[in-house]
């Protein structure tokens, strides 16, 4: 046994906040049959909407990043202002 193999217990939080999502939650059949990355702007708004619960904040954060990707782009993600 190696010295990171006991790691996982200590790291088991999920890699991308859509994996955190429950099979009962509402949103989980929503990403299910839709990529957010083929989303219109319209309906990332509106699934951000959905997802207001203090439970669903890494979610919000991921879409609301999706979001602003689409509308500003690549350039403009990464400046740091």
């Amino acid at each position: 046994m190696d010295e990171f193999s006991s790691l996982g217990k200590f790291f088991s939080i999920p890699s991308h906040p859509i994996g955190s999502i429950s099979f009962d939650h509402d949103l989980s059949l929503v990403f299910e049959i839709e990529d957010p990355l083929l989303m219109s702007e319209a309906r990332l708004t509106e699934v951000i909407e959905q997802a207001s619960s203090a439970q669903d904040v890494m979610i919000r954060c991921y879409l609301q990043g999706v979001l602003d990707h689409r509308r500003w782009g690549y350039q403009n993600s990464y400046r740091g202002a």
